[in-house]
């Protein structure tokens, strides 16, 4: 039926929307609406499923996503249409922001003074093949225009990593109070604490958070490689942002990665807790999530 179609679609929106305001982003805007374009060529405007919006730490800006959630069958899903996904995002997000409607629309009074990055939210209901999803993808130019437009097109796997990160921050934030995302300064800019998680921060291999600069305890997510050498990495970046020195503990938070890393996590800890004393170094597992469904919650 259409109209179960047309929920199945609001109800993936409305999924996507909380997941992303729950990591601090802001919905500017009612979901599913027509952006009008002054564009002779073009009847109707464009059917943006959601706006969102967040201060950048590093930056002066207020940065702005149009946000294009998919709900599809797998058997449903090709590189064509991944290819159409992408293709209408990126145009969506050349013109749409430049519309004169666009402000009316949203209700932003030009805040959003970066518009510039379009995210394809693709949920497969029944079965995800990541290894052929990442083949359609990488077979697209997705940094054509790089400079002017950031478009990333993200399938199950790397949403349920989204939603991990999100649900964990939510449960630390029952247990613990004012915890935060931690940025760290860099070379010309100021970090801190923030109630947010950038989408530049989502996509790297470890998140820090703190309820505090010298609380009893700091969190790292981490999704890098499981070895020696790049947990070593992470732990040079604990110290030189002086996260060990300012906590007594560190948990680490990992995805579930089953019994075959435990050697490596105890050579780890057996080591740096030697080094470190005054520290102790944890390892926990971070949930996969195998849906959104604890969303609906929210």
């Amino acid at each position: 039926m259409p109209e179960d179609a047309n929920r199945k679609g609001d109800r993936a929106t409305e999924r996507i929307v909380k997941l992303f305001q729950g990591l601090g982003w802001t919905l500017k805007s009612k979901t599913d609406v027509d952006a009008q374009v002054d564009d002779e060529d073009r009847k109707h405007g464009y059917g943006l499923d959601a706006y969102l919006t967040y201060k950048h730490p590093y930056t002066p800006h207020i940065h702005g996503n149009i946000i294009e959630s998919k709900s599809w069958k797998w058997d449903s899903v090709s590189r064509s249409k991944v290819e159409g996904f992408f293709e209408t995002l990126l145009e969506k997000v050349d013109k749409a922001p430049k519309s004169e409607y666009f402000e009316e629309t949203h209700n932003i009074s030009n805040e959003a003074d970066i518009t510039n990055t379009g995210i394809v939210a693709l949920w497969a209901t029944d079965g995800f093949e990541p290894d052929e999803f990442h083949q359609y993808v990488q077979s697209l130019d997705v940094k054509k225009n790089w400079d002017l437009s950031k478009i990333v097109i993200w399938g199950n796997d790397q949403l349920q990593r989204i939603a991990g990160i999100e649900d964990q921050y939510h449960r630390l934030s029952k247990d613990y109070d004012n915890i935060q995302f931690y940025y760290p300064d860099l070379t010309d800019t100021d970090g801190g604490m923030y109630d947010l998680a950038t989408m530049d921060y989502l996509l790297s291999d470890f998140i820090f958070l703190t309820s505090g600069e010298r609380s009893d305890v700091g969190f790292v997510f981490y999704f890098g490689e499981m070895d020696f050498d790049s947990l070593l990495f992470m732990y040079k970046s604990l110290r030189h942002y002086q996260l060990l020195s300012n906590h007594e503990r560190i948990e680490i938070f990992v995805p579930d990665r089953g019994h075959h890393t435990e050697p490596v996590e105890e050579e780890f800890v057996r080591t740096f807790s030697d080094e470190d004393a005054n520290t102790d170094i944890e390892f926990k597992t971070l949930q996969t999530m195998a849906d959104l469904n604890h969303l609906d919650n929210r």
